[in-house]
């Protein structure tokens, strides 16, 4: 095999890896080199994971066991972030409303939204009309459309629950939509191999916990690493950094996770200084790991805003009775997220390879302030950002 197909079939790889779902109309590109490559991208999704990946004419599914109870929850995103239990409940009407028997692959909004609520009804479960609804109701449609499964022909999901367009016509993909919903994989009774078990651990989870391992695991891992290595390099690009207590997978490009750390944004830089501050200042357990009340927690989190002062966004300031507590709840949102922190009753425990993420806190030198001539005093004010240094 040459390099250039090499890459090709690893590119494919990583994108379906990280969507599990493309689209010829969303995802040109990335699915042609996935038709291109489907017979050895289903040999090495299916030795290596135990993943089968079923290609049509129009999109391709990546089917996966389910994950053990300890990895992390993956949840939808919305445009303002993950999403609550009733935008759920409108995906798995909308989906039931749009495969029922006769369906048609057209749809106008105002009946589709009528079905819904006549499904609901029927079901025992209690619907309404308010913004909040209507909101989320919006977001299930929208989600769908992102998967590609449905496509606004004519006006705007998003507008329509604004209240600007007064109707929108929605085209519907059946077989698309059955394959993003129905995962054969799941509800399988099936002992797998080690190696599929710890692969799938290392390519989904963010870090590989050796605690957590059975015995066959960790035989396996103490055993034949380095084929397991090997096998992620070649399909994902990944590679793994060791230590006595497990073992994460990285990439240099930092495209193939739906979870970056550190990553762009202020949530992300406190939870890193976070981190930083408590595997610098708290000693770690026998297995390496920090465990701190929630009131620790608090304080840490409180002392940082406070030596930021000023550099932060608004709603972080600590002018902001509330800041606090919502940044409290960001940090631990993100750290659990990347499987870094995990919560017990009042306590948190960080798990050893936290440390590795250390950060020396910068901050560039404030740009000299101008006048502009024309507007009298008017200051142009621009806020300083943190920047992290590895």
């Amino acid at each position: 095999m040459s390099d250039a197909v090499g890459y090709e079939i690893r590119d494919a790889a990583r994108h379906l890896e990280r969507h599990t779902f493309l689209t010829q109309a969303l995802h040109p590109d990335v699915f042609l080199l996935v038709r291109r490559h489907s017979a050895e991208l289903k040999r090495r999704f299916g030795e290596t994971l135990g993943y089968r990946l079923v290609v049509e004419s129009t999109f391709a599914r990546l089917l996966k066991p389910p994950l053990p109870d300890t990895s992390p929850v993956r949840a939808l995103h919305g445009s303002a972030g993950p999403v609550g239990p009733r935008v759920y409940q409108y995906v798995c009407l909308l989906a039931a409303a749009l495969q029922a028997p006769g369906a048609a692959n057209q749809w106008l909004i105002s009946a589709l939204v009528a079905q819904v609520r006549s499904d609901a009804a029927t079901a025992g479960i209690v619907t309404g009309d308010s913004s909040t609804e209507r909101r989320d109701l919006v977001t299930a449609v929208t989600l769908l459309a992102g998967f590609g499964v449905v496509e606004e022909t004519d006006g705007s999901a998003t507008a329509w629950g604004a209240g600007r367009d007064p109707e929108v016509l929605l085209s519907v993909d059946q077989t698309a939509l059955s394959y993003l919903l129905a995962n054969p994989l799941i509800g399988e009774a099936r002992a797998d191999r080690p190696a599929r078990t710890l692969a799938r651990r290392l390519v989904e989870d963010p870090i590989l916990d050796r605690a957590l391992l059975t015995d066959e695991e960790e035989r396996f891992w103490s055993r034949d690493r380095g084929t397991l290595e090997q096998q992620l390099e070649e399909l994902f690009g990944l590679h793994l950094e060791v230590r006595r207590e497990g073992a994460l997978a990285w990439d240099f490009a930092d495209d193939a996770t739906d979870e970056p750390f550190p990553g762009a944004g202020v949530p992300r830089q406190l939870a890193l200084m976070f981190v930083t501050e408590l595997v610098g200042t708290c000693q770690p357990g026998s297995g390496g790991a920090v465990t701190v009340t929630v009131e620790t927690v608090d304080q840490i989190i409180t002392e940082i805003l406070d030596t930021h002062r000023g550099h932060l966004r608004s709603d972080f300031e600590p002018s902001d009775p509330a800041a606090p507590a919502r940044a409290t709840a960001a940090v631990i949102s993100i750290l659990r997220a990347v499987g870094l922190l995990t919560v017990g009753p009042g306590t948190v425990t960080v798990h050893p390879a936290a440390a590795r993420y250390g950060a020396t806190v910068t901050r560039r030198a404030a740009p000299p302030k101008t006048v502009d001539a024309g507007a009298g005093s008017a200051d142009l004010c621009l806020f300083d950002a943190l920047e992290e240094e590895s």
